[in-house]
């Protein structure tokens, strides 16, 4: 019986470990929440990184058209995050009716140290 209550202690420590972990690594991730006001020359991202509420960051956006596979980088400097972490990002430059694919990193303004990027979101622009 004790042998067996030390095995689930120790299973349970195991996976109490790995959670935690898993939250901590999630936490250190910005993320695109939403995608809205698509046009057919623009789209908004609502991205949020709680790590850095009220703070002034440098956003940078991956943006990669999935047709041509062509990926551009855009800088975002000295963007105020709310008390939430939120902030929205208009990219704009798009061409029409064509399918995006987006992912940020972000770093405390003026620093140059940014987090890995967030999962990537995707999206279409409007047609003409």
């Amino acid at each position: 019986m004790i042998k067996s209550y030390k095995k689930v202690v120790c299973s349970l420590s195991a996976l109490l470990l790995i959670l935690s972990f898993s939250l901590a690594s999630a936490k250190t991730l910005p993320e695109i929440t939403s995608v809205k006001n698509r046009t057919s020359s623009s789209i908004t991202l609502k991205i949020l990184y709680l790590a850095y509420a009220k703070k002034d960051v440098d956003i940078k956006v991956k943006v990669k058209n999935k047709s041509t596979m062509k990926t551009e980088d855009m800088l975002f400097e000295k963007k105020s995050l709310d008390k939430k972490g939120i902030r929205t990002l208009k990219i704009d430059g798009l061409l029409p009716n064509t399918k995006y694919s987006f992912k940020i990193r972000v770093s405390k303004k003026d620093k140059n140290k940014y987090t890995s990027y967030s999962a990537s979101k995707s999206s279409k622009t409007k047609t003409n």
